[in-house]
């Protein structure tokens, strides 16, 4: 969540001077009872709806916004109708959300005149509070998310949901599948991909040096998730969303092995997005 928040306010907000992180554990007063981890990431930027509105003029107000962005696929970085650029899907929030409401969390969204707010910690069933113009007016962007300690599930099963309703949501086109999660030829290009390339422009220069000139010449190649049990679905969209098309369009495989079941979930979503629109 940390990585995908830092990203956002990288790539959208337009502030010079970054973004603010703070966590705390809260096991005092309300929290006494039931402690939580609480996650905050602010800005001083340009806001949400300032930066998705150039790129999809049906958003009109600041509230509509905020509840846009926690769509899959939308973004200020591309248009409408697409399901993303070289590096980014327009993802990053959504999988936040979700993620509130798979543990039963809270979480806050407020940016420049509307503010949204998630409180699944009582009733699973909650639905969220939004507020324009007569809410305080956040210069900037805030997401905090919370979530109790007591409640632990597993990260393999929510991803998992979550895959699958991004998918429901996502354009359908797909025919064929062109990732193949199984062993390779012994003749296969193999590359392994490490934690250390958790950085979407690294990713996505390894993409265009190494991988899509493979694929182009219709060489099929192997990628070697087991140093990573975790990542995040922005750095593998940046890995991997226009091989996917070059894959299926040279009916070249890429062979992919040794990955978690998150990982292969979120992998299964890109492959999805990218063939269908």
């Amino acid at each position: 969540m940390l990585v995908e928040l830092l990203r956002n306010v990288g790539q959208h907000s337009n502030d010079p001077h970054g973004g603010i992180v703070a966590a705390q554990w809260n096991d005092k007063g309300p929290y006494t009872a039931a402690p939580a981890l609480q996650v905050v990431v602010v800005d001083n930027g340009i806001g949400v709806f300032e930066a998705l509105r150039h790129m999809r003029p049906s958003i009109q107000t600041p509230s509509d916004a905020l509840v846009r962005a926690l769509e899959p696929h939308v973004s200020g970085a591309f248009p409408e109708g697409e399901t993303g650029s070289g590096e980014n899907a327009g993802m990053g929030l959504f999988f936040i959300s979700e993620m509130a409401k798979e543990t039963d969390g809270r979480l806050l969204l407020a940016s420049r005149g509307a503010t949204y707010f998630l409180d699944r910690s009582r009733d699973h069933d909650a639905q969220p509070i939004l507020t324009h113009g007569d809410a305080p007016d956040y210069p900037g962007t805030l997401v905090a998310f919370e979530t109790s300690v007591s409640h632990v599930g597993s990260y393999d099963r929510i991803i998992d949901h979550i895959r699958d309703l991004a998918i429901q949501r996502s354009p359908k086109r797909i025919t064929q599948r062109w990732l193949r999660f199984e062993e390779p030829p012994t003749s296969v290009f193999r590359a392994l991909v490490t934690v250390a390339s958790e950085d979407t422009a690294a990713a996505h220069k390894f993409a265009t040096e190494v991988l899509e000139p493979r694929l182009l010449r219709r060489e099929a190649i192997a990628l070697d998730f087991r140093t990573m049990r975790v990542c995040t679905q922005s750095f593998l969209h940046a890995l991997l969303h226009e091989s996917v098309r070059l894959a299926w369009a040279k009916k070249a495989p890429i062979w992919v092995v040794n990955t978690t079941p998150a990982v292969r979930a979120q992998l299964e979503l890109v492959e999805n997005y990218s063939l269908g629109g």
